[in-house]
């Protein structure tokens, strides 16, 4: 797969890496459209290096079509979906009283992990 890599203030790298391998409960979904927002122009400005790193696989507002699902999941192969960014705990109290958007430990797609400036992304939900 293709995928554009944060290298660090004001560079990316095009580069191929290996199709990423979804595991049980997770969707391989191939990428349609990737946004560039605010806060991507502000990682590349290097304004959020120390959270980023170097790289990253930026990339938080995506679309794609499902390629892998589980079986008994709630998507079908072919299903058009939006990725959602945040990446909630779900045992913090935040969580546990259904406020994930204020979850303690929330990880955002792109900025703490791998996003989806990809063809190919997985996606745990």
């Amino acid at each position: 797969m293709k995928a554009a890599i944060y290298i660090g203030k004001g560079r990316f790298e095009l580069v191929e890496k290996p199709v990423p391998k979804s595991l049980p409960g997770e969707s391989l979904i191939e990428i349609s459209r990737a946004g560039i927002c605010g806060t991507d122009l502000r990682i590349f400005q290097g304004h959020m290096q120390k959270r980023v790193g170097s790289r990253r696989i930026l990339g938080h507002e995506a679309i794609g079509v499902i390629h892998e699902t589980p079986t008994n999941g709630k998507f079908e192969i072919g299903d058009r979906v939006v990725i959602e960014p945040k990446i909630s705990c779900g045992d913090c109290v935040a969580c546990r009283q259904g406020f994930t958007n204020v979850c303690q430990n929330l990880r955002i797609l792109g900025i703490d992990q791998d996003g989806a400036f990809s063809t190919v992304f997985v996606c745990s939900r």
